[in-house]
């Protein structure tokens, strides 16, 4: 069965979901609590927009590991696209009450908050996630999109700093507003990743835009899970195997 379960992640890795979520029902036909493939068989059917079906198999995921944190947290963001607000944020608060040292779940819940116009209380867990991991920079960079949101402009141009500092890129020094001549012109034309979702990019200001943009491909190790988050909240690069 275990063989099974991981050529099912090898069709979902290749983008054959439905390939995949066969071969995850016929190890769970004859293992109905195999953990891998219930997870994997959920994060497939996200893929495929089969949310009410997904969330069965995070339901049943939750039932057999119920202190599992990640599972709540994934499946709080699952109940925000199924548009169950008062769900979604009761699964981060648990998620944080399980691991309430770990910065990414307080990030997480900021991130949403910040999606369901809880500005001040994605403020506040920003804050948190930075005071617990204060080289974060995906947390400090997004902690100034929430603070520019609510007119804080000074500080949201020092967290971006911060970001920027730690993420090794240079001080953009915000610039006028683009023309054709410059190069945020065209960084300001650039694609974000399909799955980013249309809020960042729409809260952005031009003197913000460039630090986002860059903060948002961070390839350090320690800032992978967020950055994964945000760009794509149910991707296959880290499928459990």
């Amino acid at each position: 069965m275990e063989l099974v379960s991981r050529q099912g992640v090898e069709w979902c890795k290749n983008g054959d979901f439905r390939k995949g979520i066969e071969l995850f029902d016929k190890v769970i036909a004859v293992q109905p609590s195999h953990e891998a493939s219930l997870y994997n068989r959920a994060k497939a059917k996200v893929k495929l927009n089969l949310l009410e079906e997904a969330l069965h198999d995070f339901n049943q995921l939750i039932s057999l590991f119920p202190t599992n944190a990640a599972y709540l947290s994934d499946r709080g963001v699952l109940y925000h696209h199924l548009h169950q607000s008062d769900k979604a944020i009761q699964d981060l608060d648990q998620a944080c009450i399980l691991e309430p040292d770990k910065a990414y779940r307080y990030a997480s819940r900021a991130y949403l908050k910040d999606q369901m116009g809880d500005l001040n209380g994605s403020l506040e867990d920003y804050k948190i996630a930075i005071k617990l991991d204060p080289e974060d920079a995906v947390s400090l960079n997004n902690l100034g999109l929430v603070e520019e949101k609510l007119g804080h402009l000074e500080q949201s141009k020092k967290s971006f700093k911060r970001a920027d500092k730690i993420s090794g890129v240079d001080d953009l020094s915000y610039p006028a507003p683009p023309t054709k001549e410059n190069d945020l012109y065209e960084a300001s034309k650039t694609e974000l990743p399909k799955s980013n979702t249309q809020h960042t990019k729409k809260s952005l200001t031009i003197a913000s835009y460039g630090s986002t943009l860059k903060s948002l491909f961070i390839s350090k190790k320690a800032r992978r899970e967020f950055l994964e988050f945000i760009i794509d909240t149910f991707s296959f690069k880290t499928i459990r195997d």
